[in-house]
């Protein structure tokens, strides 16, 4: 009797020696699904904290050149500047008034708004951290059309 019930485990019907390939492979697999899935939500969460910067700069952009072309035909730099200076709030851009270049030529209508600023970014973690400068800017206004040669 005792010969019958060598190599079993309590509670087992097969031998220890024939499930250890099987519990290997199963410990395998279920240290590689969470460890996959946090490195995806590693990235995805680096990739969202990293790009809105740049698609708050990209909207930023857009406005500037809004002013700008008003301020080119028809405005003030004083309105341009409450202008810029809504814009910057309204898309938590990180500047101030001293950081902004506002210049309107009223001879040619020229305008040229720009606004410097610097955001730091970095990753979970902080594993990766990094001040990058941004500086949006447009630029409308008459142009000269050049005469054709004769």
């Amino acid at each position: 009797m005792g010969t019958a019930h060598q190599g079993l485990q309590a509670g087992s019907y097969y031998p220890s020696s024939h499930l250890a390939p099987f519990r290997a492979r199963y410990l395998r697999m279920d240290l590689k699904k969470p460890l996959i899935i946090f490195v995806v939500g590693y990235l995805v969460v680096s990739v969202w904290w990293i790009g809105t910067p740049y698609i708050k700069n990209a909207i930023f952009q857009n406005e500037l050149d809004n002013i700008a072309r008003t301020l080119s035909v028809d405005g003030t730099v004083q309105r341009a500047r409450r202008q810029v200076l809504e814009a910057v709030r309204q898309n938590e851009i990180p500047a101030q008034e001293k950081d902004f270049t506002i210049v309107r030529d009223q001879a040619t209508r020229q305008a040229f708004v720009g606004v410097k600023y610097t955001v730091a970014v970095s990753t979970p973690f902080n594993l990766y951290t990094h001040n990058w400068h941004f500086s949006p800017s447009a630029e409308y206004g008459l142009q000269k059309i050049p005469q054709p040669s004769q």
